[in-house]
């Protein structure tokens, strides 16, 4: 059997895992006051409800090289395969440090996919895994992951560059002129990294924005389209009623958007408004 492991950066949360049969692991949020599990410990709302009034802006942390042991040692036992697909490694460490247990540990049953993504990006990719487990080997199954995720797009709002600059995303000069103007920056993933793309000046630009980048893409319809916010959805509901032609395509989008995992939340701050979606 083939087993599909994420981590929390997927937009997956705990309760979805289990109803899909995959494993989801957290990643770690380090405020001031202690850790929490992301998605375990703290959920979305309660994180962006402790972010927006916390001193200091959190940080993160990776599952750690035993995390990893303990799933791909237990798939082991079990005579299973795994295919982990983990937040980008231009993200975070957590594609290392999962190649370095396979290595240590001898796990030839474990399949590690380099996803260049995250969020819902990610998400997408993780369902697509899902649908075709049964069907292909893993390396073919692998193959179409790194193909399919060629022609997914990701494109957010964000209210403000502070929390990339904390990051280490933007630089200080660019958070601060940022600020200073005004502008909600779009941001993408690209190559498995942040980019800032666009700098409108004012939210409202900036959905603009979203909307023309959405309805001049040739959508492949065997995929969502799946919109999200993180912490507050003003903003996201707003794309929505833009982006969207009929009541129901935006009674439907309305109901299934998605909130930012908190821990990307950290560096993208709230007040976010995205489209993920895949182009034929």
């Amino acid at each position: 059997m083939i087993r599909i492991v994420t981590d929390s950066s997927a937009d997956i949360s705990q309760a979805e895992a289990k109803e899909w049969g995959i494993t989801v692991m957290p990643l770690t949020i380090i405020f001031e006051d202690g850790s929490y599990l992301d998605g375990v410990d703290i959920l979305p709302d309660q994180f962006y409800q402790k972010l927006v009034t916390c001193k200091n802006i959190p940080s993160t942390a990776q599952a750690s090289p035993a995390d990893y042991e303990s799933v791909f040692e237990e798939a082991r036992k079990a005579g299973d395969t795994v295919i982990l697909l983990p937040i980008s490694r231009k993200i975070s460490g957590s594609y290392g440090c999962a190649t370095m247990v396979k290595k240590q540990g001898n796990y030839d049953n474990v399949y590690i996919v380099d996803t260049l993504c995250t969020v819902s990006f990610l998400r997408i990719m993780v369902l697509e895994a899902l649908r075709l487990k049964d069907t292909m080997a893993p390396e073919q199954l692998i193959e179409h992951l790194e193909q399919l995720r060629k022609k997914i797009r990701l494109y957010a709002l964000v209210d403000t560059l502070e929390y990339l600059h904390k990051g280490g995303r933007v630089s200080r000069a660019s958070a601060t002129i940022g600020t200073l103007l005004n502008i909600k920056p779009i941001i993408t993933i690209m190559d498995g990294e942040v980019k800032v793309i666009a700098k409108p000046i004012s939210a409202r630009k900036a959905i603009d924005f979203l909307v023309d980048k959405k309805r001049s893409a040739d959508i492949d319809a065997n995929y969502p389209v799946i919109c999200g916010y993180s912490g507050d959805d003003t903003r996201c509901r707003a794309m929505i009623d833009k982006m969207f032609d009929t009541q129901e395509e935006k009674d439907y989008y309305l109901a299934h958007m998605q909130n930012v995992s908190p821990i990307v939340g950290v560096h993208t701050g709230p007040n976010v408004a995205v489209v993920v979606y895949v182009e034929k």
